[in-house]
């Protein structure tokens, strides 16, 4: 089984259908071989993860004759300096030039509202150190406001069965305005559904969603769990079923008003 990449929004660019967020468990070489022959190679590290588990992360890919694609983590306020660190620091602990994407970690509204940290991106890829900017949002308010008025490439969301909010307009958004999202792991769930969802079943529904261009998980820990992982990426839940997820959804759920933000600053190209 390969997955079919997709695109990352307006900028065309294909990603995995799967992205794995390393560091939260040991790498099994075989297992991230596997994973990475099947077409699932992008990995995203966060801005926190230990050093010493970034040098165990390196030890493992040299092991593994494939390419990956990287998407690096950065706290906002790493940005306030005109030096390329720490995103170079990462980049050289993980024996690479570059990186796909740098992700925005932790961020709302007030943190972008002056342009800077976007501005602070633009330089780093002029440089060649960056490809696409991503922002990890908590809530849908954030989120849309960050599609409508920020240059992001890709937003990533907590999105799935067991928070379906982005369905209301932040999917829409995202589609018109060709910001990617990347369905994060639901930490808080905002409803409890009639029955359980299992890992495979939650993948299949976000997979099934136009807007998504690529699902965050954490690196799998069994051939097992990385074999149900890819093929629910691969098949989508059928649309009928997602429906009846959704209109569960809606009638505990429902759409709050658009809050006012205001309005986003000006980006140079």
């Amino acid at each position: 089984m390969t997955l079919t990449p997709r695109l990352l929004g307006r900028t065309q660019r294909p990603v995995s259908p799967l992205l794995w967020r390393l560091g939260d468990a040991p790498i099994e070489v075989d297992i991230l071989t596997r994973a990475a022959r099947a077409g699932a190679n992008w990995l995203y590290l966060s801005h926190d993860a230990p050093e010493e588990t970034v040098g165990a992360i390196r030890e493992s890919l040299a092991r593994v004759n494939v390419a990956f694609s990287f998407v690096i983590g950065i706290a906002v306020d790493a940005l306030q300096s005109r030096a390329a660190t720490p995103l170079q620091q990462r980049l050289a602990a993980l024996g690479v030039k570059n990186c796909a994407a740098v992700m925005l970690q932790n961020v709302v509204a007030a943190d972008v509202k002056s342009g800077r940290p976007f501005h602070r991106l633009m330089q780093l890829r002029d440089r060649g150190l960056v490809q696409t900017f991503w922002i990890e949002s908590q809530t849908c308010a954030d989120a849309e406001w960050m599609i409508e008025n920020t240059p992001a490439h890709a937003l990533s969301l907590p999105f799935g069965v067991l928070d379906q909010t982005a369905r209301y307009r932040v999917a829409a958004a995202s589609i018109e305005l060709g910001t990617a999202i990347v369905a994060a792991p639901v930490a808080s769930p905002v409803w409890q559904p009639p029955k359980s969802v299992g890992p495979a079943a939650d993948i299949a529904y976000s997979s099934g969603e136009s807007a998504i261009a690529s699902i965050l998980r954490p690196f799998p820990a069994t051939h097992g769990d990385l074999e149900a992982m890819l093929s629910a990426a691969a098949h989508p839940m059928p649309e009928a079923d997602r429906e009846d997820w959704w209109k569960l959804f809606q009638q505990v759920v429902p759409s709050t008003p658009k809050p006012p933000h205001g309005h986003g600053p000006e980006f140079g190209a």
